[in-house]
């Protein structure tokens, strides 16, 4: 039996998910890497996934996910804030990135420092998209052939959304990747980690915890839709395309598991529109977005309990 953790992307909506990791990792009364085999994240959940099996200098990861919570409810101003320079050389990020990457390099050097991925105490799969060769690239800490490879870089990688933070250079021994966020093709990873578990042991059955930071699915009617061009359709496009993937991600995996004896949990919930911008990193909007998280949790969702009963 193969158990994984699955962290969905969605920038400061990682709150959500570091909430329900806190929540399964209080009823398990264990640190939750050692309820898994493998965690794997895009974007946010990468992060998660690093800083929570970076080990100290005790052989115990550096974060808890109380302290990842911690951390998302203080470095919003952090990753998501620009000067005003910047603001003007890009045109408030019409002509370059919203935002640059230093805050959010800054924040994962204090909390995981130079830590290389291989050095992670279980096994940990970051998707990411290589913009160089036009394909997707995942990362896993098994792979000691790029053990060089600092946590930092491919978090940074991973979290490069286009629009709002610079593309991210990557140098491993064989090529130059050029990466971008992994949501591209994989907003919810899980599907990425069950093929690589699958890969390493055909007979194993596999069982999945998938957790995601917040659904919101704008509608776009008939009448609105019917005579747009592209200039209408450049963000809404980039939102249909990641929700249409994450869905189909969330009912291949499921079915795939299922199939072969194993057990596919998702533990996601509808937000409202005000709560689902990734870069609000106003202190009043992520507290929200802790509170709606606990009242998700309080009405004991069937889900939350199947999850405890695959990691125990």
């Amino acid at each position: 039996m193969t158990k994984i953790i699955s962290i969905d992307g969605g920038g400061i909506k990682g709150i959500v998910g570091a909430t329900i990791l806190n929540a399964l990792e209080t009823k398990l009364q264990k640190p939750i890497y050692k309820c898994t085999d493998i965690i794997t994240g895009t974007s946010t959940g990468g992060l998660i996934a690093c800083g929570l099996t970076a080990p100290n200098e005790e052989g115990e990861p550096k974060w808890n996910t109380a302290d990842v919570m911690a951390t998302y409810e203080t470095m919003g101003n952090d990753v998501f804030s620009s000067s005003f320079w910047h603001k003007v050389k890009t045109l408030w990020g019409l002509i370059g990135p919203k935002y640059p990457l230093e805050g959010l390099e800054k924040v994962m050097l204090d909390k995981i420092g130079d830590t290389k991925l291989t050095e992670a105490l279980i096994q940990v799969v970051i998707s990411t998209y290589d913009l160089h060769q036009r394909r997707p690239v995942v990362f896993s800490s098994k792979d000691h052939s790029e053990g060089h490879l600092r946590m930092v870089d491919l978090c940074l990688g991973t979290s490069s959304v286009p629009t709002y933070f610079p593309t991210v250079k990557v140098d491993c021994s064989h090529t130059s990747y050029n990466l971008i966020d992994g949501g591209i093709f994989a907003v919810n990873p899980a599907l990425c980690a069950f093929a690589i578990a699958k890969k390493k042991k055909q007979n194993e059955t596999v069982e999945i915890v998938s957790i995601g930071n917040g659904n919101f699915n704008k509608s776009l009617p008939y009448e609105k839709t019917k005579s747009w061009g592209l200039l209408q359709w450049g963000s809404p496009a980039v939102e249909v395309i990641i929700d249409g993937i994450g869905d189909a991600i969330d009912h291949q995996t499921k079915v795939l598991c299922e199939a072969d004896g194993g057990r596919y949990v998702r533990l996601q919930f509808d937000i409202p529109e005000k709560l689902s911008n990734m870069d609000n990193a106003d202190s009043k909007n992520i507290g929200a977005l802790k509170e709606i998280t606990l009242d998700y949790l309080s009405k004991k969702p069937k889900e939350f309990q199947d999850a405890l009963d695959i990691l125990k």
